[in-house]
């Protein structure tokens, strides 16, 4: 099965924790709430892994092909529950949903699981980003180092 799809690129690769799922610029003072609660997540650096790939259901006619784990992240789970915690404590509206993943390319063609060999990485930092909406960019509005 050939993929048409171009890779989304380094620069865009992320695992994202906490999704608010507004389009367009965020309400005002939502970044700012944000950013506290990020400065406040005390989390230590943790290892995940991927090992396999997959193709995500379906939006606007395309598909992701996504890199998944096999089985579950906990210290990765730990530090969404929190953001996530924290987020609802502070009446800013957040995605329900969690499924650890990296996109790896947008195709119209389905994809089966597959195994993959695993990649394992150290996660050294976690980042506030805006995803601009049919721009292919991911703005850094900050960044916080997690503990060794």
């Amino acid at each position: 099965m050939k993929l048409r799809g171009n890779l989304v690129g380094p620069d865009r690769y992320h695992v994202s924790l906490c999704g608010i799922g507004a389009f367009g610029e965020a309400p005002s003072g939502i970044v700012d709430r944000l950013k506290q609660i990020g400065a406040s997540m005390h989390e230590p650096r943790f290892d995940i892994f991927f090992d396999q790939a997959e193709a995500f259901g379906s939006s606007y006619g395309q598909r992701s092909l996504v890199l998944t784990a096999s089985d579950t992240l906990p210290a990765l789970l730990a530090l969404q529950r929190r953001l996530h915690d924290a987020m609802q404590a502070a009446s800013i509206p957040v995605n329900e949903r969690f499924d650890p993943h990296i996109t790896l390319l947008y195709d119209k063609r389905p994809v089966p699981r597959i195994e993959i060999p695993r990649l394992s990485f150290t996660v050294p930092e976690f980042v506030l980003i805006r995803s601009v909406h049919g721009a292919s960019r991911h703005d850094r509005l900050a960044r916080w180092s997690l503990g060794s």
